[in-house]
């Protein structure tokens, strides 16, 4: 069993917008009002920079800059796990759609906001970050194993890290085999540590086990589950914004499901 503490989180989806503003909204006191996401513009990021970013990019470090600022840790030090299970779908339609043309003609901006690394590559380098990055893909699962990655790293090298878990809208004709269907991205700060001002303390252990998952007690949150795979993390939200203490069962590879035992900090 993994022991870690959570720190702070960044919260984007339609109507989550930031985490402070959404904890009513996951402990069921407001009711859900899935409006949509403005355009994202996260100024940790240069102006130069900025304009060049992906949306998947900006939606990405929106997250990870609110996870940041509600933290006490300096960015430059920050290890990072980003995980996305669809990597950047607006980008990939558009290299899609210019292959399929006669000239084939690449947008190099575009050719280098492609590859899955492309936000972690983003945020370190705003950060001047020298610190670890992993970027991780694994379909569905893609939170759940990026969670248990960061808590690795927390609990074997006694450092702070960033998990930032996104994924966009899959535009079509991809989203006929890829229904994503909202944006959805969250960024958890976990640290070895109890931090004066933490969100929970999180054991984390991998079971083979044929339980259901948990769901969330709030239909319509429940109802974002299905329409993008990083929302998997909104039972472990709410109970963090509850809380209470609990227990969240999320699917990891294989037979293999994701035990956290969620307590006070």
């Amino acid at each position: 069993m993994i022991r870690v503490y959570v720190e702070s989180i960044g919260l984007m989806a339609p109507g989550l917008q930031g985490w402070t503003d959404s904890k009513a909204v996951l402990t069921g006191a407001t009711t859900y009002n899935g409006q949509a996401l403005p355009r994202l513009s996260p100024t940790y990021l240069p102006p130069t920079e900025r304009r060049r970013a992906s949306t998947s990019v900006r939606l990405a470090v929106q997250v990870a800059q609110e996870a940041l600022e509600a933290s006490t840790r300096d960015a430059a030090d920050l290890a990072t796990v980003f995980a996305s299970s669809d990597g950047d779908t607006e980008i990939i339609h558009n290299l899609c759609t210019s292959l399929a043309t006669e000239e084939k003609l690449i947008s190099p901006t575009r050719f280098h906001n492609s590859v899955h690394n492309a936000p972690a590559g983003y945020w370190h380098i705003a950060a001047g970050s020298p610190a670890s990055s992993n970027s991780i893909c694994a379909w569905d699962q893609s939170f759940a194993v990026g969670l248990m990655d960061a808590a690795v790293q927390v609990s074997t090298e006694q450092r702070s890290v960033m998990l930032c878990a996104y994924d966009m809208v899959v535009p079509e004709p991809l989203n006929k085999v890829r229904c994503t269907s909202i944006p959805f991205a969250t960024a958890i700060i976990l640290s070895a540590q109890k931090p004066a001002q933490g969100l929970a303390e999180l054991r984390l252990s991998l079971k083979a086990t044929d339980n259901d998952v948990s769901k969330v007690n709030i239909v319509e949150l429940d109802n974002l589950v299905s329409k993008n795979p990083m929302a998997r993390a909104l039972p472990l939200l709410s109970r963090i914004a509850g809380k209470d203490p609990g227990h969240v069962l999320l699917q990891s590879t294989g037979s293999q499901k994701l035990c956290i035992e969620v307590d006070r900090p």
